[in-house]
């Protein structure tokens, strides 16, 4: 089994199937279990209300420095 790639705190961007040229930014908010394929993480954006579920090979770091909306 591996390790998983993202940290709770972490900074990554959506990729997304269909780019809109849009950057989606989240930060890691649960690292949930292995289930035999893949990581799984529960999501957070800043302009969303609702956590959001992705899969590791949907994520990317996500190297920009963070500033939060005022």
């Amino acid at each position: 089994m591996t390790q998983p790639r993202f940290a709770v705190g972490q900074h990554v961007r959506l990729i997304h199937k269909f780019s809109s040229g849009k950057i989606d930014r989240y930060v890691i908010k649960q690292a949930m279990p292995y289930d035999g394929h893949n990581y799984e993480y529960r999501i957070k954006s800043e302009a969303e209300q609702f956590l959001r579920v992705a899969k590791e090979h949907e994520l990317d770091e996500d190297d920009a420095p963070f500033v939060p909306k005022r």
